[in-house]
């Protein structure tokens, strides 16, 4: 009960009970998956639904992340780094911009990933039309995973919802 008198622990019940659905989820969507590429469309829909329920799960998380150290609640290195990651996904979804693009010191150099070839760009934090669209794709134990940017760094990573999932809950085990 870091936050008496509010809803916090009810938030996070919350937010667990949608990682179990997503993970149920993931668990069937991996039944589906193909041993070999394929044009096969038939599960599209349920893969916009697992990443729309992921999506939600990982800002919910991180608003979560975003309070305990704002409020200096958790101030472990272990919440950081989760809150880190989650930060990274989030700020692309909700504000359509690169997490941290304030501290790029200048331009960066982005390429857009198609089957046929790739086009390159410049995202620049001074220009107000740039833009940068997330690819996200799906592993083979069925979990969405983003190439997320780290400004930061200058870099790109993957980042898979369940491996995340599994570090908030060694995280909230630690903070509950």
């Amino acid at each position: 009960m870091l936050l008496p008198d509010s809803l916090l622990a009810v938030s996070i019940q919350r937010l667990g009970d949608l990682d179990l659905l997503v993970r149920s989820m993931k668990d069937d969507f991996a039944a589906c998956i193909p041993a070999e590429p394929s044009n096969d469309n038939t599960h599209i829909d349920d893969f916009d639904h697992l990443c729309r329920l992921s999506e939600l799960w990982v800002g919910g998380t991180y608003e979560i992340f975003r309070l305990l150290i704002v409020r200096n609640l958790r101030t472990d290195e272990t919440t950081k780094e989760v809150h880190a990651r989650l930060k990274l996904l989030r700020i692309p979804w909700e504000k359509y911009e690169i997490a941290n693009e304030r501290k790029l010191a200048g331009p960066l150099e982005m390429a857009q990933i198609s089957t046929e070839n790739s086009v390159h760009h410049w995202y620049e934090q001074s220009d107000k039309k740039s833009s940068h669209i997330m690819p996200s794709g799906i592993t083979a134990q069925g979990s969405v995973a983003w190439l997320a940017v780290d400004a930061l760094n200058r870099e790109q990573l993957w980042i898979e919802r369940l491996a995340l999932s599994n570090e908030v809950n060694r995280a909230y085990d630690l903070a509950f």
